[in-house]
């Protein structure tokens, strides 16, 4: 049985806890790193989390997992048959509400017809 196990893991950027990220990406202390994915789980924080714009999950061997985070932000608001979106600078869909009042802080732009919104 390898030594190489997961035990211990270092956030670096975000705000984001370390058990989120861990529930997020599905990393497990005591998981054994030969059967690692980094891809797997940066995929799985990825689609989970869209306030997240970039992740990158290194091993530093014997045991240690290294997740860099780099978050988005919400710099404008839009209305899409009756649910209000925030977007990031790039036009990312990072959340929804049914509250016109939850993105009153952000600029609110008119964009031309969409079928549908897809938060992430």
């Amino acid at each position: 049985m390898s030594q190489l196990v997961v035990e211990d893991v270092i956030v670096e950027g975000g705000s984001y806890t370390k058990e989120e990220l861990l529930e997020a990406g599905g990393i497990s202390l005591g998981s054994r790193l030969p059967m690692f994915s980094a891809e797997d789980a940066e995929t799985r924080i990825l689609s989970s989390k869209p306030y997240i714009k970039s992740c990158n999950i290194s091993v530093k061997l014997p045991n240690t997992v290294v997740i860099v985070i780099e978050e988005d932000r919400a710099v404008a608001s839009t209305e899409i048959f009756g649910e209000y979106y925030a977007l990031s600078g790039d036009m990312k869909v990072l959340e929804r509400s049914s509250d016109p009042e939850a993105f009153k802080e952000l600029i609110y732009i008119e964009l031309p017809f969409a079928k549908r919104a897809v938060v992430g």
